[in-house]
């Protein structure tokens, strides 16, 4: 503000897009694109939900996140950032002497299926960690996967490819976060019925067409229902809301 005048300067809206793509993006909004690039948007415009799926994250994380918890070679929740690509965040466990070659250990914790699987998300998020580690003067040779409902640790190789699909993905992580508007929802996708963010993108209930007629209801009484298991359905008999799934019934109400 000058001392001639009462004008305050505004800043353009490319200005603000610009100090947004210049601050870092933190490596779980990455993998939130992996995993649905529409759940990576939502979390950044603020959208945080508290799930069991989060829950059962947070659990899993707490011996992790407990930086007291660091013994001799093993380090946790160690803080990792690199420059080039403006990525900031955490690894659960790095191992290794101050000068020896690094192993990344990924806490997850409900393996698909109950089974150890290593998804694609968890890949690209170990190759992230790998290049903020290398960006930082380390070396890295080895990654592994802590399964805390299974107690058991699973080896992961990585590659070039890995490398260059985590590059890729900062990109995308990028453009999804800057752009006005959410893209579309996953049209009867699987990875929906477990997400932790269905509560707020609600997948099923936008319509792939326009709609056409009025919807209206007899008798409203301001209330509102959300069936919460997937597949459920629910319908008006002799006056009574009635929620079925696959023919058994779930739920009847006035």
């Amino acid at each position: 503000m000058d001392d001639d005048t009462d004008e305050v300067y505004v800043a353009p809206a490319t200005e603000y897009l610009r100090r947004e793509v210049e601050s870092p993006i933190p490596l779980s909004l990455v993998s939130h694109t992996v995993f649905c690039p529409r759940r990576a948007w939502l979390e950044a415009a603020g959208e945080h939900t508290d799930t069991s799926q989060m829950q059962s994250g947070a659990a899993a994380h707490a011996r992790s996140d407990d930086r007291s918890r660091s013994r001799g070679s093993e380090h946790r929740a160690l803080d990792v950032t690199h420059a080039e690509l403006g990525l900031s965040g955490r690894c659960d466990v790095v191992e290794g002497d101050p000068g020896d070659p690094l192993t990344v250990v990924e806490f997850k914790a409900n393996p698909v299926r109950r089974q150890s699987s290593v998804t694609h998300p968890t890949r690209v998020q170990l190759a992230l960690q790998t290049l903020c580690l290398e960006d930082m003067g380390n070396e890295v040779t080895g990654w592994e996967v802590f399964f805390t409902s299974t107690r058991r640790r699973v080896e992961v190789q990585l590659d070039e490819a890995d490398f260059a699909d985590a590059r890729r993905y900062v990109d995308q992580t990028r453009a999804v976060i800057t752009a006005p508007k959410a893209p579309e929802p996953l049209e009867d996708d699987p990875r929906c019925t477990r997400c932790s963010h269905v509560s707020v993108c609600l997948p099923d209930e936008r319509s792939a067409v326009p709609v056409t007629r009025r919807i209206l209801v007899a008798d409203p009484d301001t209330q509102v229902v959300h069936l919460a298991t997937p597949g459920s359905r629910a319908g008006v008999r002799s006056g009574r809301l009635v929620v079925t799934k696959a023919g058994e019934r779930l739920g009847r109400v006035r």
